[in-house]
């Protein structure tokens, strides 16, 4: 049985546990009071003393959320090369996310360096039936010319920013989108893992 909660989800590695704080303390602080509300974090490898304790500080303010922290052996990513190099492995993380949050039917994925300006709680009833994906439209991808015709799409009209989504697992699960994904990785796109999501997604983005 599928547990009826929508997660909101972050990947960080230790760097980014204190942006990750501000970006939670954001989200829940704008709203999002729903009893039900659960955010779950995924690391490379295992959070320090000191990032727990930050935790345990947001903890204790919102008392009615849920927090839980998965491990990633990222070693699954061992083999790709990112195009754009400020990144690091967590990018990818969401790619696999209808395989480790397999028992929900939805989540909200954010990136963890997101400023919540406002309450979220609408995204946790979008109507996913029949779409892998919900995100803003891209429009600096839009602006590159010919960029559909590099990434093999018929045009970037549906083409999203995969910094804040909506991701409808169970769908992705049951066709397993997770497997495409990391096929597609391989194929060394400019905007890496936001590329893969929109090619892999064509045709059913909302």
């Amino acid at each position: 049985m599928k547990d009826a909660r929508v997660p909101i989800v972050l990947a960080i590695d230790e760097n980014y546990i204190l942006q990750a704080a501000v970006a939670i303390y954001s989200l829940l602080s704008k709203g999002l009071t729903n009893k039900e509300s659960l955010i779950v974090i995924l690391i490379k490898g295992e959070i320090s003393k000191d990032g727990l304790s930050l935790l345990e500080i947001l903890k204790k303010k919102y008392a009615y959320c849920e927090f839980k922290i998965i491990s990633v052996d990222d070693s699954i990513f061992s083999f790709v090369e990112l195009q754009t190099k400020r990144l690091t492995n967590t990018t990818l993380y969401r790619l696999i996310l209808p395989e480790i949050l397999n028992q929900y039917k939805q989540c909200i994925y954010l990136d963890a360096d997101t400023l919540v300006t406002g309450d979220i709680s609408e995204l946790l009833d979008i109507d996913m039936s029949g779409v892998y994906l919900a995100g803003v439209i891209d429009k600096k991808i839009q602006e590159k010319k010919e960029y559909e015709k590099e990434i093999g799409l018929p045009h970037l009209k549906e083409y999203i920013n995969a910094g804040i989504l909506v991701m409808n697992l169970e769908l992705m699960c049951k066709e397993e989108k997770s497997k495409e994904f990391l096929a597609l990785i391989n194929n060394k796109y400019l905007f890496d893992d936001q590329d893969v999501l929109n090619i892999s997604c064509y045709g059913h983005i909302k």
